[in-house]
């Protein structure tokens, strides 16, 4: 019989190391998209932006998706308000 409070206790832990990854990135991504600093990262990136029909703001969700991991790269385009078509191009291209 399975032991349901490790199993509990070892998700637990797996949630905390996702979320002490997530959030600060999520935090600098939000901050950058405030103040408008993507413009300056995301002209580097417009030829594959444009390319897969996405914002040029989301170049940072792809580099950081290929750099760290998925969750960074979905820490970066939550807050730029992206469509479901966006979303499923941008899950696509970094699946």
């Amino acid at each position: 019989m399975m032991n349901y409070q490790q199993s509990l206790k070892t998700s637990f832990k797996s949630s905390l190391i996702i979320l002490k990854l997530i959030i600060p990135i999520y935090i600098i991504a939000d901050i950058l998209f405030f103040y408008n600093l993507l413009s300056y990262i995301s002209f580097l990136f417009e030829p594959i932006t444009s390319f897969l029909d996405l914002p040029p703001e989301a170049a940072l969700s792809i580099v950081s998706g290929m750099l760290l991991n998925l969750y960074a790269a979905i820490a970066f385009a939550a807050p730029l308000d992206l469509s479901p078509k966006e979303w499923t191009i941008l899950a696509v291209y970094l699946g």
